[in-house]
């Protein structure tokens, strides 16, 4: 009888191990599909290799693999404003010349297609005094033109107002057309460091702003659904960016 007890508890022990791992295996699957389970990315830059104040020349990125291509606006003599986006001091620096055709400079990953991912980035103090960065990340994009503007056609868009007091300080946009939109914050300072994190897997668009999930979207247009181009800019602005990053998304089980 005794020995019958004895192996009763020892049943039940091993039980209640089992499910505990299975509660942290199913929990690590929640996770996973939440935010994209990732070891490295696949594109990354920090800019580090910056260490003067204005370098027109972008380089290799810090993965050692990618490079940029800047979309910036051509003066009427024909003179490509490249100063415009440059490397300064461990950052990247994306401005604006007012009065010409292209306001929403940006830049894009050269020779890179993706359709599922996640991106990250860090969105540096306004180079404005009296309105924030308006940065905007870029994914799926048709063009390469798209991938570095904001609010392109053929392109979906995430996109920070540069006035935090309208409730609608971040959107998703495809092209032109705003899809969705979230409140942040009743204000916020054009000196204030974001992080802008934005997942894509299939149909569903999921942004995250200082961590804090603010978007979770459904498109129901089939047709968008596929591998583009991505990348990051401004809208009429002029601000600081760091630690650009892109990562796969597994296949996701919720």
């Amino acid at each position: 009888m005794k020995t019958n007890k004895i192996i009763i508890v020892g049943s039940m022990m091993f039980l209640a191990i089992g499910i505990m791992f299975l509660t942290g295996y199913l929990r690590g699957v929640t996770v996973k599909a939440e935010t994209g389970t990732r070891d490295k990315p696949i594109v990354f830059d920090d800019f580090i290799r910056f260490t003067t104040q204005k370098c027109v020349e972008l380089g290799t990125m810090t993965d050692g693999v990618h490079k940029w291509v800047k979309r910036v606006p051509i003066e009427k003599d024909g003179t490509s404003l490249d100063w415009l986006i440059h490397g300064s001091s461990g950052r990247l620096c994306i401005g604006y010349k007012s009065g010409l055709e292209i306001c929403d400079t940006g830049v894009a990953v050269a020779d890179f297609m993706i359709k599922n991912g996640i991106i990250e980035l860090k969105v540096a103090p306004s180079g404005m005094s009296d309105k924030k960065n308006a940065a905007y990340i870029n994914y799926r994009a048709s063009a390469i033109q798209s991938a570095a503007g904001s609010k392109m056609e053929g392109a979906y868009h995430v996109g920070v107002s540069p006035d935090w007091s309208k409730k609608e300080d971040v959107g998703l946009f495809f092209g032109k057309t705003k899809l969705i939109s979230a409140d942040v914050a009743e204000s916020s300072k054009p000196a204030d460091l974001h992080s802008l994190k934005v997942m894509f897997k299939e149909n569903r668009h999921v942004v995250w702003i200082d961590g804090k999930k603010i978007i979770d979207f459904l498109d129901s247009s089939p047709e968008r659904n596929k591998e583009g181009q991505v990348g990051f800019g401004g809208w009429y602005s002029c601000g600081y960016f760091d630690e650009f990053a892109l990562y796969k998304v597994e296949d996701l089980e919720e």
